[in-house]
């Protein structure tokens, strides 16, 4: 069952920080951060997306996630790469209270992306 996300002054700082964060890594196109139950928390994305929409799918492929993940025994996911042909989707924080995805061009190293929003998720999480 997920537990709903309680912002208190402390979060609420966190969060802020950790986006501020998200936006000065490079190749950076659009990020989102959402519930477990599919909510917009906060997102900067392209016109052209219905922040939602992602929101919803990116729940559901979080949960997805965790469901394939239990039924192979390779336990909890954690990071979820999706790569297309204009870009790439980063979603960290699968069984979390929040989901953090971040649009980032195809050229980008992953690893600092995703090495930063995996610390991220944990400082936010057991503040």
């Amino acid at each position: 069952m997920a537990r709903s996300v309680i912002f208190d002054d402390k979060r609420t700082g966190l969060l802020r920080e950790i986006i501020q964060g998200i936006e000065k890594l490079p190749g950076i196109n659009g990020w989102a951060v959402v519930s477990q139950e599919g909510l917009v928390i906060d997102q900067r994305m392209p016109a052209k997306v219905n922040p939602h929409l992602l929101a919803g799918n990116t729940a559901a492929l979080a949960h997805s996630a965790q469901v394939v993940g239990a039924q192979t025994g390779a336990g909890p996911m954690d990071t979820l790469v999706l790569k297309g042909q204009n870009s790439v989707l980063v979603i960290v924080g699968g069984e979390q209270q929040l989901i953090f995805l971040v649009m980032t061009k195809n050229s980008s190293d992953l690893e600092p992306l995703t090495s930063y929003l995996t610390d991220a998720a944990k400082r936010f999480h057991s503040a």
